[in-house]
């Protein structure tokens, strides 16, 4: 490649796909692993003499940087080196890692190495269910929460013109004119959902938030939110499976600490699962911190109720005439 194009980066995908060696080996084979990235950034180097300008190299890896190392890859000692410039932390496949620990690994990596969060084409909040692929407002939610944490750039992970990429590609073309930057995606309609983490670590399992039994005590999830929020109206979403009719009315809900006492049963958004029953509640203006967010829940009565699906949802303000209007 570096012999026959001129590029701006080249990308190490170590993302497709984990693992590479044979569960509890990866520690005495770590070596081999150092050996292909300083061998690509030799010739790398080699390619920006031929080419006349830097040639950044890139690395995809788990969201997570312990599990990175579980499975031989010790990121932060090739940006310790010199052989990297960027680093994409990202999870495998199925949903994107919305909480992924970026101030980790930008304390574990050198300042001029670039952090890049991966967002996926999927969501998925639970092993137990089907993926669900990205709407637009998801990829909003995530970017959002991202930039507050401090990331300068994203990355969108197979969302390409095609196939793999948006559903709906009017959506996906609006997505790109305001989804690379803090100011313009807080802006947007934003839904901010609890998912699942997975990197293909042997021995390490992929861990959810959810499904979580319905009980009569307090259980918590927390979701990165990121900011922008003061001025337009939040919901908290929950989507339950149960057997029983639920409303709103029967259970109790809080978001960071705040109760959460006007919902409504029902909602026009898009879910996985049709058969699910949603029920959102209105979040008080005062209530919601910039930065990560704890929904609780518990309910009042006797229904049989698992929750399947939370999100937390920031409206956008569009203007028709002389009116301005909440969209979800």
């Amino acid at each position: 490649y570096f012999a026959r194009f001129d590029m701006d980066g080249f990308e190490l995908d170590w993302m497709r796909t984990p693992p590479f060696f044979i569960g509890g080996t990866e520690d005495e084979n770590r070596r081999v692993l150092d050996e292909i990235v300083r061998t690509a950034r030799r010739i790398l180097r080699m390619a920006e003499k031929r080419c006349s300008h830097k040639i950044k190299l890139s690395v995809r890896v788990p969201s997570r940087p312990e599990e990175a190392l579980r499975l031989g890859l010790d990121v932060a000692g090739w940006a310790r080196r010199g052989w990297i410039d960027v680093v994409t932390p990202c999870a495998f496949i199925d949903s994107t890692d919305g909480s992924m620990p970026l101030e980790i690994w930008r304390a574990l990596l050198p300042k001029k190495v670039d952090l890049i969060p991966g967002i996926d084409i999927l969501t998925k909040p639970h092993p137990d269910m089907p993926v669900f692929h990205n709407l637009a407002e998801f990829v909003n939610g995530f970017a959002a929460a991202f930039f507050f944490r401090g990331v300068k750039d994203i990355y969108l992970f197979n969302h390409m013109d095609r196939q793999t990429g948006l559903r709906d590609k009017s959506a996906y073309r609006e997505l790109l004119r305001h989804a690379g930057t803090k100011e313009t995606v807080e802006k947007t309609f934003r839904r901010h959902v609890a998912t699942m983490v997975q990197n293909l670590v042997p021995g390490i399992h992929m861990s959810a938030s959810l499904p979580l039994s319905a009980t009569n005590f307090w259980q918590e999830i927390r979701i990165e939110v990121g900011g922008g929020m003061n001025g337009r109206k939040k919901q908290a979403l929950l989507a339950f499976d149960s057997e029983d009719t639920l409303r709103t009315e029967d259970f109790e809900v809080r978001v960071d600490g705040t109760p959460c006492p006007h919902g409504i049963t029902g909602s026009p958004l898009k879910l996985p699962s049709d058969t699910w029953q949603k029920l959102a509640y209105e979040i008080p203006e005062a209530a919601l911190r910039h930065g990560s967010a704890v929904i609780e829940f518990k309910k009042k009565g006797e229904a049989a109720a698992s929750l399947q699906w939370c999100e937390i949802d920031r409206s956008e303000e569009r203007r028709v005439g002389k009116e301005c209007r909440s969209r979800w």
